[in-house]
């Protein structure tokens, strides 16, 4: 295009292995990745909002998850709605829910809403297993064991990880063009350019009303005028080595890049 910017660059010769973390709020049986059963148990049957009520499935109409995407949409200049794959939600830790938060699940959840996709969840703000040993508090464990109840309750699968939406085994049903809506920023960068999917870097409310409701407003990477590079970034030799090398080179294009979409 004629107004992008041609940038090459290269760091310095530094090489450290990943570490690869396990988040505390993943220990136990349904944060296991070998939990297949538990994966199928938090894929909803098809049809929006259905819930039990005295032990029969009816329909309801999400109506404040709609609502709100609308608004959203009317906000954001959207065209109109597209359907999602799947939903990944972040604010799971009681830390940055907080008790307006934790109430918000508890109205929701009440209403009876379940989500319509499968719908995984970033990481909770405790190890289950070893609160004790990192100081936290028995109240605050009692709450963030509440929210992921709640969110539970609705159909979420607890997966509490950052990596699940493209690491998980949902992620193989994805194809290039499909549409999600995931609220973790690292999987959302990953999902829009190695996978080649369609997400916005969601926030917690609208990525579980959007699991909900089964779509999302149709703006910002979801719309092929949205995603024209308008940055190329040439890699010369020698290509940079190790996380440190490639991070240092994605300060470097970001700080560059600011908005703009790029292509490296």
């Amino acid at each position: 295009m004629g107004n992008s910017d041609q940038v090459s660059g290269r760091q310095g010769a530094v090489d450290r292995p990943w570490g690869r973390g396990i988040n505390a709020g993943s220990l136990g049986s349904f944060g296991r990745r070998d939990d297949e059963d538990g994966y199928r148990r938090h894929v909803p049957n098809q049809g929006s909002g259905k819930i039990q009520e005295g032990g029969l499935p009816v329909m309801i109409d999400p109506g404040t998850p709609e609502k709100a995407l609308s608004v959203l949409g009317e906000t954001m200049g959207a065209d109109g709605m597209v359907q999602v794959k799947n939903a990944h939600v972040s604010g799971v830790s009681y830390m940055n829910l907080g008790k307006h938060g934790l109430e918000f699940l508890r109205d929701l959840a009440k209403s009876g809403v379940r989500v319509s996709v499968p719908t995984s969840s970033n990481p909770c703000g405790v190890d289950v297993k070893s609160w004790k040993e990192q100081g936290i508090t028995q109240e605050f464990l009692e709450h963030q064991l509440e929210v992921n109840k709640l969110l539970e309750s609705m159909g979420v699968f607890p997966s509490y990880s950052c990596t699940f939406p493209y690491e998980g085994p949902w992620a193989s049903g994805l194809s290039v063009g499909d549409h999600v809506a995931w609220a973790e920023s690292s999987a959302v960068v990953y999902g829009n350019s190695v996978m080649g999917i369609r997400t916005n870097r969601e926030g917690g409310p609208s990525a579980l009303f959007a699991a909900i409701a089964g779509k999302t407003p149709a703006y910002g990477m979801h719309l092929d005028r949205n995603r024209r590079p308008a940055l190329y970034v040439k890699i010369e030799e020698p290509v940079p080595r190790g996380p440190l090398e490639w991070g240092l080179l994605g300060k470097f294009v970001a700080e560059r890049g600011q908005a703009r979409v790029v292509y490296l």
